[in-house]
């Protein structure tokens, strides 16, 4: 692994110093002709042009090569082997320090761990990567909240909501973490976006009984005041 980061490292950096040398030599023997000074530029150009097409194919590179030690993490990671897993996505990390994969490889790999914390961390350093993806928002909020975290799990549900109104779990958590506050009301109100949105049958039935059941809680609540 190492030998192919210090190769691929040293082939730019060799590349760009034989660029240098041209155009300082270019430069030597002709910066008091015109000629001269525009073929300099020219070279200069050019120079600068080819090592920006370097640099962009090494990090297709790097990217390749990460999506490699992702792929075999994944495949850890669903036998169970975590350690193994973890260590590959570091690896992929190591090479690709944007790799959406390995950081959400990393997530659930210490959310099976019962390191919410740190799984956490991890999805949100995808949500960085991909502010697209609505998923790592989600398990974001699924970790904080095994954390004992409500208010942070409950920013990361809406993040994912406000993205895709697919990721109809989130409006269940968003449901509990409210209804744990007390807030009966909201509680309810994520409900039922919950049964609106969720393609589960069975759990927008056991979501509809809670919904309910609180309800008629509300109702009470209120006739006790008015009364």
């Amino acid at each position: 692994m190492m030998k192919f980061f210090k190769k691929l490292g040293a082939r730019t950096a060799g590349f760009m110093l034989v660029l240098l040398f041209i155009v300082v030599v270019l430069y030597l023997f002709y910066k008091d002709n015109l000629i001269g000074i525009h073929l300099f530029s020219i070279v200069s150009i050019m120079s600068l042009a080819l090592a920006v097409i370097n640099g962009v194919d090494r990090f297709r590179l790097l990217e390749t090569e990460a999506k490699k030690f992702v792929k075999k993490g994944d495949e850890l990671c669903k036998k169970g082997e975590l350690k193994g897993a973890i260590a590959r996505y570091e690896e992929a990390l190591f090479y690709y320090e944007q790799s959406f994969g390995a950081e959400m490889g990393l997530g659930h790999c210490y959310r099976n761990l019962n390191q919410f914390e740190k799984s956490a961390e991890h999805f949100k350093k995808a949500s960085h990567i991909n502010s697209a993806s609505s998923q790592a928002p989600f398990f974001a909020g699924i970790a904080y909240q095994k954390a004992g975290f409500p208010q942070k799990a409950e920013i990361e549900f809406l993040r994912a909501v406000n993205i895709s109104e697919d990721q109809s779990e989130a409006y269940l958590h968003l449901g509990d973490i409210y209804f744990q506050q007390g807030n009966d009301g909201e509680a309810l109100r994520m409900y039922e976006k919950f049964t609106k949105n969720s393609p589960d049958q069975a759990a927008i039935e056991l979501v509809r009984a809670k919904y309910e059941k609180i309800k008629k809680i509300v109702e009470h609540k209120q006739s006790l005041s008015q009364g």
